[in-house]
């Protein structure tokens, strides 16, 4: 066999396996959607949204989407923690086929938290399942393989109805140990699949493992084999209906035949996978299709016949983003002009062909592109690059050659074994055989020896049979009334243990009522204090009309304390909810944590305390919450301070042991009574020796809460002071998080928190900016605070906001979200849909800080939302870094030879608008008459407006817009060598040559022919 047309297929072969793969019943849909709407009980109804949003992940990703958070939504209001874990299960998925990963395994995270606090082990195992899928999807194919272990494990235990579920996590231990190059094990696992799946008359999924067995034999080169199973695959699809997967049969089966040099069987069915595909407009099938066709006709030496089908084969693979098809159709067109002698173009399509393979990092198609460039430039003459092509080939061909050789070695032992397990079972058959025959004559003796037995016994039971009535009479009257006794003695006791538990309710609901009257009395007090410390000076200074910085201080600092009590209170709702998102950052912990015990400074001297310290000055990476971990940390030293007496001390210490973070908090104070140790993390619940010291109860609760949410925990012992200590454990790495991370605000050389000073916030006032609140107290404040920064316009609605952003020149937008006549989400969609402002910035302003708000927020495509009360410093940095991002982009523009345009537009419409704009251009690229004018009227919009619009996406005006066009063009010809410079002027629309080489050089900082030189 030609090695290099199998390699062909066999890469082939895996985007054939990569495509769609997805079986559904619409029929499914529809009843469930039927009995959604005759479903009246609210856990139910949630039920039914979650099973449609897993039906519809199958054909319809935004449906699922939809579903998923409905269901969520619907549970948090009715605290129902398993609908939530379902939704949030759900929309994990729908994350995973949306391949954003970091937030999918978030989300999965976070469902599995909730199943577990349900007990659920079915979710759990679910839950797992798909965490499996998500590292399969990243190739992280141990992690995939422990999670869908754990979950295997789980549903295993469950037992009963749950086959589906195993035989799916066979059929993926089978293609995840495939992807591993462990042959033996992969085929073990597809058999399993397949017997479980023959026990619950799953046909449409035998199907699926069939067609993975089929994939199995082709990479082991057994085209045989691999047919057989195909049609074995190919025949269960046409009975279920399921197309794509019939074409996907016949697209392997050509491929099979082609690597067998049966043309005639490649082209048959080929072309029944093209017949199936192009009605269902399945791009990827038919470019799979096409990239056959052509293969074979090109092995046939029908060059013409095969060039139609590679260009045919590029032109549905870019539809559908197949970028593998591409390059190995890109080879074969290069292939056809090596043959025709035609150097230059195979030179040229070989090395696109070459990027791509480089792009997506395929060593098969590297090695195919190297091989081609390789015999085109010992053809050329240019043996020094043919020989560097020639070693990328080798490197290339060697390494998959050896993966081969290793994959072939592991299916002989795997035949070996199956031999081997054959002969064993004859035999053991054979030994089974012959005692049973032994066990039929024994068997036979026995029964003419118990018929005669049978006979005697009979003769003698006819007499005792009377007497044993006249007993049984009796002795049924005798269990009758010890039975009666029995159910009167089993109600007493029945009865006897009701009323111990009512007493036992009775006596939790007093507990329960105490414990909130306490609560609510110490809430009140919380209260009372801080609005003491900000009504005072408030009426001191109204009456005096007096107020130092000193007074405002005392007011500022109790605001803030009664912020972070209502904070904390919300938080303890939110966390009862499963609706608290942690945001991890990989960061310096021991940096927070010195933070937090630097602000402790002052109340530490004031009540005259000691503090020991120890690690907190050692540097320690981990993965956490900065907010949380700060709530954790402040609540621990707090409790300590407060009771630690006076000239007492307290210790903290912090370390790790690479893989938890330790942090001990303990104090010289009263302690916590052993008797209580299980309790004192209890939602209000303050111990016995404690009741005179005022607090609320809730401060450790939320400690535990969120150090569990991190995955670790929390206990209380006796302090070496006698007092209490906490200790806190924590994973270093609760997730994996990108290296991106690594720099942050918490890990400066000193390891001391410090303000971020990056953030420049002086900005040109050339910018404009918007601001549209409907509070005229606050829209003057923030006006008067950039005046000096920013040229500035104000609205006091949305409507009359979007008036000025329409009719004036606006570079960026501070709009609150509940307004009188257009709220800020309207504003946001009305902007993003008008083609001529949807570039501006929108930064949204409310006091909504629910997590559903944040989200309506952003859904609405607005650039940052910010919640009240805010810092206006932050928000100085967020409008300057907007306006920041925008000036790199246009400066990315300018300065670059090919820039995309989704890489300098932030919106869709945005990027259609300037695909359109260049297009214009480069269709009248030649025409040295082309007029702004011209160009305005092609793109259908005033002069005025696309000034407006050119000049915010790449700051240049819509003359120097079409003169850029021009020389990045010809900077391309240039580079390419297509023309003489003086020609290449002349092309892209200048006639005068000097004054093309005044602009080129303007532009690219060197002249058309050092470019060339460089270049």
């Amino acid at each position: 066999m030609n090695l290099p047309v199998f390699f062909r297929n066999l890469f082939l072969l895996f985007i054939i396996l990569f495509g769609s793969n997805k079986i559904y019943s619409q029929n499914k849909i529809d009843s469930l959607e039927q009995l959604l709407n005759k479903t009246i009980t609210d856990t139910s109804r949630i039920n039914l949204i979650n099973k449609l949003a897993v039906e519809y992940i199958r054909i319809d990703l935004g449906k699922s989407h939809e579903y998923s958070i409905l269901a969520d939504s619907l549970s948090r209001i009715i605290n129902y923690t398993y609908g939530s874990a379902e939704g949030l299960r759900n929309l994990g998925v729908y994350y995973m086929h949306k391949s954003n990963i970091v937030l999918a395994l978030q989300t999965l995270h976070k469902a599995l938290f909730l199943f577990e606090k349900t007990k659920s082990i079915e979710g759990k195992a679910n839950c797992l399942l798909a965490i499996g899928a998500t590292y399969n999807q990243m190739n992280n194919n141990d992690s995939a393989l422990y999670y869908y272990q754990n979950s295997l494990d789980l549903w295993l235990q469950i037992g009963g109805a749950n086959k589906e579920r195993i035989a799916a996590i066979y059929n993926n231990l089978g293609i995840t140990y495939r992807k591993t190059g462990n042959i033996p094990l992969a085929l073990e696992y597809y058999q399993k699949s397949l017997m479980t799946k023959g026990e619950i008359n799953d046909k449409a999924g035998a199907g699926d493992t069939y067609h993975n067995i089929g994939v199995i034999y082709s990479i082991m080169n057994d085209m045989g084999k691999a047919i057989e199973y195909y049609r074995k695959a190919e025949t269960i699809w046409t009975q279920v209906g399921y197309e794509i997967g019939v074409a996907k049969c016949y697209n392997n089966m050509a491929l099979a035949f082609s690597n067998i040099e049966n043309f005639d069987s490649t082209v048959f069915y080929a072309g029944k996978a093209l017949d199936i595909n192009l009605p269902l407009h399945n791009n990827r099938g038919i470019a799979h299709s096409y990239n056959i066709l052509g293969d074979m006709h090109y092995r046939k030496n029908e060059l013409n016949l095969a060039l139609d089908f590679y260009k045919k084969g590029i032109n549905y693979a870019e539809k559908a983003d197949c970028k593998q098809v591409i390059s190995i159709c890109y080879v074969g067109i290069a292939e056809i002009s090596l043959k025709l002698l035609d150097f230059k173009k195979a030179y040229l399509l070989g090395n696109k062909a070459l990027d791509i393979a480089n792009e997506i990092e395929d060593m098969t198609a590297i090695m195919l592109s190297s091989k081609l460039l390789a015999d085109v430039c010992a053809n050329m003459g240019n043996y020094q690059e043919a020989y560097k092509f020639h070693k990328l080939h080798k490197a290339m061909s060697d390494s998959i050659q050896n993966d081969a050789n290793s994959k072939k070695i592991l299916s002989l032992e795997y035949e070996y074994k199956y031999q081997k397990d054959k002969i064993e079972q004859e035999k053991t058959r054979l030994e089974q055989k012959a005692r049973l025959d032994k066990q039929k004559n024994i068997t036979l003796s026995f029964i003419i020896g118990f018929c005669l037995v049978l006979g005697l016994a009979f003769y003698i039971f006819q007499n005792l049979r009377r007497k044993q009535k006249d007993i049984k009479i009796i002795s049924t009257q005798k269990l009758q009334i010890e039975e009666h006794n029995l159910l009167l003695n089993s109600q007493k006791e029945e009865i006897q243990t009701q009323n111990e538990l009512l007493h036992q309710q009775a006596k939790k609901l007093t507990e329960i009522s105490d414990i909130k009257s306490h609560f609510f009395t110490n809430i009140s007090h919380e209260l009372r204090t801080p609005l003491t410390l900000i009504i005072s000076p408030l009426i001191q200074a109204i009456e005096t009309n007096n107020c130092d910085k000193a007074t405002l201080d005392i007011m500022y600092r109790n605001a803030r304390k009664l912020l972070d009590m209502i904070d904390e209170l919300l938080q303890l709702t939110r966390m009862e909810k499963g609706a608290i998102d942690l945001h991890l950052e990989y960061a310096n912990i021991n940096a927070l944590i010195k933070g937090v015990v630097n602000s402790f400074e002052a109340l530490i001297i004031e009540k005259g305390i000691t503090l020991e310290t120890e690690g907190i000055d050692k540097k320690c990476m981990a993965s956490f919450d900065p907010a949380c971990i700060e709530k954790v940390v402040t609540n621990l030293l707090s409790n300590a301070i407060k009771f630690t007496p006076h000239g007492k001390r307290i210790k903290l210490a912090a370390f790790s042991d690479n893989i938890n973070f330790n942090l001990h908090v303990s104090d010289e104070g009263i302690g916590v009574p052993e008797s209580e140790t299980g309790k004192i993390f209890d939602r209000f619940y303050r111990a016995s020796n404690s009741m005179n010291i005022f607090g609320t109860g809730i401060g450790l609760s939320l400690v535990s809460d969120i150090v569990t949410l991190h995955g670790g925990t929390i206990k209380t012992v006796q302090s070496e002071f006698g007092g209490a200590k906490f200790i806190v454990s924590l994973p270093l790495n609760r997730l994996m998080v990108d290296d991106a991370y690594e720099t942050n605000q918490y890990a400066d050389e000193n390891n001391v928190i410090q303000p971020d000073k990056s953030i420049k916030t002086n900005v040109s006032q050339n910018y404009t900016l918007l601001i549209i609140e409907d509070n005229n107290d606050l829209r003057n404040f923030l006006a008067s605070s950039f005046t000096a920064l920013y040229n500035i316009l104000t609205a006091d609605n949305g409507k009359t906001g979007l008036e000025i952003a329409i009719h004036q020149q606006v570079d960026i937008i501070v709009s609150d979200v509940m307004m009188p006549e257009m709220d800020g989400y309207m504003l946001t969609k009305t902007i993003r849909k008008n083609p001529d402002i949807c570039h501006i910035p929108i930064i949204l302003l409310t006091a909504k800080s629910s997590e559903q708000s944040i989200i309506a927020g952003l859904e609405t495509e607005a650039d940052a939302y910010i919640t009240k009360p805010f810092s206006l410093s932050y928000l100085k940095a967020v409008l300057a870094n907007q306006l920041k991002i925008r000036d790199k982009l246009r400066s990315r523009f300018q300065k670059k030879v090919s820039v995309s345009p989704s890489e300098i537009t932030t919106t869709s419409l945005d990027e259609q608008f300037i695909i359109n704009a260049t297009k214009i251009v480069e269709d009248n690229i030649h025409n040295e008459c082309f007029s702004v004018d011209v160009f305005c009227n092609a793109l259908l919009m005033s002069r005025t407006s696309v000034h407006r619009k050119i000049t915010a996406i790449t700051g240049l005006s819509s003359s120097d817009f079409i003169r850029t066009i021009r020389l990045k063009r010809a900077a391309l010809l240039i580079k390419g060598k297509a023309a003489s410079i003086s020609e290449i002027s002349t092309m892209v629309g200048f006639s005068d040559v000097s004054y093309f080489t005044k602009c080129f050089k303007k532009q690219f900082r060197t002249t058309p022919s050092a470019f060339q030189s460089n270049g």
